[in-house]
């Protein structure tokens, strides 16, 4: 009977049963798609005063983003850097002429893992393309929030994420006014990792 318990044994080993028990690792390349709302408002201030001189709510929007990232998993603490590029656009105003679109964000993040469930924290750089009666610039900004994510797979993942961004650009003369933008995101996401 010991001999068949020692085979038995090595049997399961052999096959890789027994990696079951091993905690999930959260390193490597992860790449997806996320789909969820997004809010907020636009502002127009003096670049003279800093007056506010509108205040518009953008129109609530569900977009698609596209991300890439990786991350590198030490003890339980996880750090990594993400790229999300999301196809969304809006009104700076009431003039519909007036636009911001294609939201791109570069954030850290660092987390700690629960086995397969992982949060974190994330913050970085925005950018979004800003249209003013015919003036283009480039609106920078922050970007920060909140995740959460679970491993269903070794190599699929699924999770949700709140963010906050604010960007900003700066219209000279003739116009003399700043264009800011604040958006609240929450989305759903689900990538691979490699």
């Amino acid at each position: 009977m010991t001999h068949f318990r020692i085979a038995a044994a090595a049997l399961i080993a052999s096959t890789g049963f027994a990696a079951a028990d091993e905690p999930y690792n959260w390193t490597g390349v992860t790449g997806g798609v996320a789909y969820g709302s997004v809010t907020g408002e636009s502002i127009l201030s003096s670049l003279t005063t800093g007056a506010v001189q509108s205040r518009t709510g953008v129109s609530d929007e569900t977009p698609t983003s596209a991300y890439v990232g990786v991350n590198y998993q030490h003890g339980s603490f996880v750090i990594g850097g993400e790229i999300t590029f999301t196809d969304y656009s809006s009104t700076l105003d009431s003039n519909p002429a007036n636009t911001f679109d294609n939201l791109t964000e570069v954030r850290a993040r660092l987390g700690y893992a629960f086995d397969r469930i992982h949060v974190y924290g994330t913050v970085g750089h925005a950018e979004l393309d800003l249209n003013y009666i015919g003036a283009q610039a480039l609106g920078t900004g922050t970007v920060y929030g909140l995740g959460a994510e679970y491993a269903v797979h070794d190599n699929v993942i699924v999770g949700l994420e709140y963010t906050q961004t604010e960007v900003s650009a700066d219209f000279g003369a003739p116009f003399n006014q700043r264009g800011t933008i604040e958006l609240e995101a929450a989305r759903l996401r689900v990538g691979l990792r490699f």
